[in-house]
C-alpha cells in the first residue's frame, strides 16, 4: 500500500472515530472511556477523604504560625492512590500559591536516578526563576549598615556572607549587574565549577560541591529571605520513594535519606514537605536511618476501598469528571449530551465484590483504587466498544 493510500485509510478511520465520539456523547455524555486502565496514573480526579482534612489542617498550621515547618508522610500500598493524592495537592498548592508571593513548589520523582543533589538544584533554580536573589539584593541595599550587619551575623556559611555583600553592592550599581550576579550566585549554589568570574563577582573562595555545604547555604538563604519577608515557604513533594532501593545500592539510599533528614533539621521554619512511600519501604528506610523516623511523626495512611458505597462514589467521580471534560467539545460540535449510565450500580458493585473476594483469598483487606478502576475500565469498554453501545 502506498503512503497516499495509507493516509487516506487513516483519514477514514479518523472519521469513524469522530462518529463514535459523537455516538458516545449523545448517549452517555462522554467522548471516551472515563475510567483509566492500570497504566494510567496522571491527571486523574481525586476522591476526597479524611486524609485531605488532615492535610488541610497542616497547611492551616503552616500559614497561621510563623511558617513552622510541616513534614507529612503519606503511606499506603501500591495502587492505593499516593501519586493521585500528590498530583492533586500539586495542583492545589499551585492555585493557592499563585495568589501570594514568597513561595516555591517542587515536585520530585527519585526514580530512576535518586539524587538529593538534584532536589537542591531544583530548589535553587526555582528560587532564581522567581527572582528571589534579585529581590534579596534590593532589600539588602535598602538596609542601613547596622541593619545589614545584624542580618549578616545570622549567616553561618562564610562564602555565603561574602555573596550577600556582593549581591547588595550589585543592587546599588544597577539592575543589569544585579541580574548577572544573581545568575552567577545560582551557578555557585548548584555546585558548578568555580571560575574566576564567580570569585570576582561573588567574593567566594571555595566550590560548593558537597550536600552538607549546599544544605547549609539553603538554610542561610531561607533564614535571611524569611527575615526580610521575601520567602515564606518551600513546598516539596517527594513521590514513589519505595523505588529508591530498587535502582541503587543501600549506601546510595542511606545517603539520600540522610540528606532528607538534614534538610528537615536545617529548616525548622518555611518548609512544607510531603513524602509518599509504601509501609514496607518505610520500615526498610527507618531501619537504614532510625533518626529519620523521629522526623516523620505526622503519618497519614491511605486505605484501599472497603465497601460498595465507596466504590460507587469513585465510579461516579470519574464519570462526572469525564462528562464535564467532554461538555466543551460537545458544545463546539453542537452535540446534545446524553446521560445514560455506562454501568449500573449493580454492575459496579459486582465488579468490586469479585475483586474483594479475590483479595480476601490472599488475606488482603480491601481493593486498591488502581485495581478497581482498571476492571471498571475493562467493563465499560465492553459497553462502549463499536457495535455494543
Amino acid at each position: 500500500m502506498s503512503l497516499r493510500d495509507l493516509l487516506a485509510q487513516m483519514g477514514a478511520e479518523t472519521g469513524r472515530d469522530r462518529g463514535r465520539m459523537r455516538h458516545l456523547f449523545q448517549k452517555y455524555g462522554v467522548t471516551t472511556n472515563p475510567f483509566p486502565s492500570s497504566n494510567e496514573s496522571r491527571d486523574l480526579p481525586h476522591l476526597e477523604g479524611e486524609v485531605d482534612r488532615q492535610i488541610a489542617e497542616r497547611v492551616r498550621v503552616f500559614q497561621t504560625t510563623p511558617h513552622r515547618s510541616q513534614v507529612i508522610l503519606i503511606q499506603g500500598t501500591q495502587g492505593v492512590g499516593k501519586t493521585n493524592l500528590l498530583d492533586w495537592y500539586e495542583k492545589q498548592f499551585e492555585e493557592l500559591l499563585s495568589e501570594e508571593d514568597g513561595y516555591t513548589l517542587i515536585r520530585y520523582y527519585p526514580d530512576p536516578d535518586p539524587s538529593f543533589d538534584l532536589i537542591l538544584h531544583r530548589i535553587f533554580d526555582d528560587l532564581q526563576q522567581n527572582q528571589l536573589l534579585e529581590a534579596l539584593g534590593n532589600s539588602l541595599s535598602q538596609l542601613g549598615e547596622d541593619e545589614f550587619t545584624e542580618v549578616i551575623q545570622t549567616v553561618e556559611h562564610a562564602d555565603f556572607r561574602a555573596l550577600l555583600r556582593c549581591l547588595r553592592a550589585a543592587a546599588e550599581s544597577g539592575k543589569a549587574l544585579l541580574s548577572e550576579t544573581g545568575i552567577l550566585a545560582v551557578e555557585w549554589m548548584v555546585g558548578m565549577r568555580l571560575l574566576r568570574r564567580h570569585r570576582d563577582a561573588l567574593g567566594v573562595r571555595m566550590r560548593l560541591d558537597t550536600l552538607e555545604g549546599k544544605t547549609r547555604v539553603l538554610r542561610d538563604l531561607v533564614k535571611v529571605t524569611g527575615k526580610l519577608n521575601l520567602l515564606h515557604g518551600i513546598f516539596l513533594l517527594l513521590d514513589e520513594l519505595e523505588k529508591l532501593d530498587q535502582t541503587v545500592s543501600k549506601v546510595a539510599v542511606t545517603r539520600f535519606l540522610l540528606a532528607v533528614r538534614a534538610l528537615i533539621d536545617a529548616l525548622p521554619h518555611n518548609l512544607f514537605l510531603m513524602l509518599a512511600m509504601t509501609p514496607s519501604a518505610r520500615d526498610r528506610y527507618f531501619s537504614f536511618v532510625p533518626a529519620l523516623a523521629a522526623r516523620l511523626q505526622i503519618r497519614l495512611r491511605l486505605e484501599p476501598i472497603r465497601d460498595e458505597e465507596e466504590a460507587i462514589s469513585l465510579y461516579d467521580l470519574y464519570l462526572t469528571h469525564a462528562r464535564n471534560k467532554a461538555r466543551s467539545e460537545g458544545e463546539l460540535e453542537s452535540w446534545t449530551p446524553g446521560d445514560d449510565p455506562i454501568l449500573t450500580e449493580q454492575e459496579v458493585e459486582q465488579v468490586f465484590q469479585k475483586l474483594r473476594r479475590d483479595a480476601e483469598r490472599f488475606a488482603i483487606a480491601g481493593v486498591t483504587q488502581r485495581q478497581f478502576l482498571h476492571h471498571i475500565h475493562l467493563k465499560a469498554e465492553e459497553k462502549l466498544s463499536p457495535g455494543k453501545g
